[in-house]
């Protein structure tokens, strides 16, 4: 069996390791004493090679401990690398982004066109104070969570068209609704500057119709009777 042929060298110097005789090629146990590997040399050489066997289909050679390599399968669409506290392994898109430090949010100002699939995560927050809205809050969810028995007043922006805020009552003081003083809610058919509702659980969305002051912040969702 020809080691060159059954072996991979794990140094370039492998086939003359060996008392510097040159026996990648074959060990001859028929040529003379002064050109027969011992044993003990052709333990020395053979450990200097890795079986081609080692390795199969989308594998790299890796060692993660000391004088220990070992073969590495690679999955489609990894790279190789270290993260913090791992050995080598292919890592994935997540954790590269991680490892570059990729910030995996999207602040959009203006107008952008979205194509393909995507998800929108509104932020949520719970008040127990009175807040006031600012328009950069748009599209998020509010709750009165931890308001008790007093009520929660949340007083909205002044109006940009498709500002969008959702309200739930959660505990029994419930949530008061102003606006900016001038643009007017409308919530199932009734119009005015202000709103509450103690009734728990029940959702409102409101959305504005146009910027300013003389918009209109219409329900869009969850509007009923309770609210007054």
């Amino acid at each position: 069996m020809g080691l060159t042929e059954d072996y991979i060298p794990k140094a370039s110097n492998a086939s003359t390791i060996v008392d510097g005789y040159s026996v990648a090629t074959s060990v001859d146990a028929t040529g003379s004493d002064s050109k027969l590997a011992t044993e003990q040399a052709i333990r020395e050489l053979v450990s200097a090679y890795i079986l081609s066997s080692t390795f199969n289909a989308n594998t790299i050679l890796a060692a993660n401990s000391d004088n220990t390599p070992e073969a590495l399968t690679v999955a489609e669409d990894r790279i190789i690398g270290r993260i913090s506290g791992g050995n080598i392994a292919p890592l994935t898109a997540a954790q590269i982004k991680t490892f570059l430090g990729f910030d995996t949010s999207v602040t959009i100002s203006g107008t952008a066109n979205l194509t393909g699939t995507v998800y929108l995560k509104p932020d949520y927050e719970s008040h127990t104070t009175d807040d006031t809205l600012t328009a950069a809050e748009s599209f998020s969810i509010h709750d009165n969570n931890g308001g008790g028995t007093s009520a929660v007043t949340m007083t909205l922006p002044t109006a940009e068209g498709g500002c969008t805020y959702t309200f739930k009552i959660v505990d029994s003081g419930g949530i008061t609704l102003n606006t900016d003083g001038t643009s007017l809610m409308n919530i199932a058919g009734s119009t005015a500057t202000a709103f509450s509702s103690t009734v728990s659980g029940n959702f409102l969305t409101l959305v504005a119709d146009q910027d300013g002051t003389s918009a209109t912040w219409y329900d869009f969702g969850g509007g009923d009777g309770s609210w007054s």
